[in-house]
């Protein structure tokens, strides 16, 4: 199993997107797979470090694995990369949104608010901002 990690790592980090691409569809299918032991924080590491990846599937899919494993860390993440309004990407965007659903931060509100008005993403930025209000309330 920590050679199938290692493997893991080095293609998460290769040059080439293709590669990347491939971790990230093993990395998928191991999540859905209840018998496979859980992501050592390495790799937990390195899917954080593909929420800043120069091709948008990357971060979506980076974001939705992170998603699944209710990531703390990687929705700070999220929550900064939305409130710069970096990423161009709806879909990518839809994706850190879900994330902060689940995993609510109340520094993301502000950006959040201001996704509201995007026909596109509307019901997801309700979905995060209720989300975020009630862990704010608490």
């Amino acid at each position: 199993q920590t050679e199938r990690s290692d493997l893991l790592l080095e293609w998460l980090d290769d040059d080439v997107p293709a590669t990347r691409l491939l971790a990230m569809e093993l990395i998928e299918q191991r999540l859905n797979n209840v018998e496979a032991p859980p992501l050592d924080d390495d790799l937990r590491q390195a899917l954080r470090a593909r929420l800043y990846d120069p091709i948008s599937p990357m971060r979506r899919r980076a974001a939705e694995a992170l998603n699944n494993l209710r990531d703390e860390d990687a929705a700070r993440r999220v929550a900064r990369r939305l409130a710069t309004m970096s990423e161009p990407d709806t879909d990518t965007i839809r994706a850190y949104l879900k994330l902060i659903r689940n995993v609510p931060r109340p520094e993301a509100v502000i950006a959040v608010i201001q996704l509201l008005d995007h026909p596109q993403l509307r019901s997801e930025a309700a979905d995060a901002l209720a989300a975020a209000v009630g862990t704010n309330a608490t």
